[in-house]
């Protein structure tokens, strides 16, 4: 359960940020040498863009990447290499 309490907190986190979250952590652990995107220039959302909510077009800054960072560590004991 403990094992599936931290995935589930990565999972959570990725959510609001999308790919870059996901190519983040997967930086940190050495997969991918960058983390960034090739998207469009980022512009108003239009509508139906952005469904439910979360926040395709959000950029991931240096406060989520601290706390992306944060919760890796929490996580890194329970992954595998």
């Amino acid at each position: 359960m403990d094992t599936f309490s931290r995935a589930a907190m990565l999972i959570h986190a990725i959510g609001p940020y999308g790919l870059e979250a996901l190519k983040y952590i997967l930086c940190l652990r050495g997969v991918f040498r960058t983390w960034r995107t090739r998207e469009a220039a980022r512009g108003p959302a239009r509508p139906g863009e952005d469904l439910a909510g979360l926040g395709a077009r959000s950029r991931l800054d240096e406060t989520a990447q601290r706390v992306l960072r944060e919760m890796l560590e929490a996580a890194k004991p329970y992954l595998r290499a």
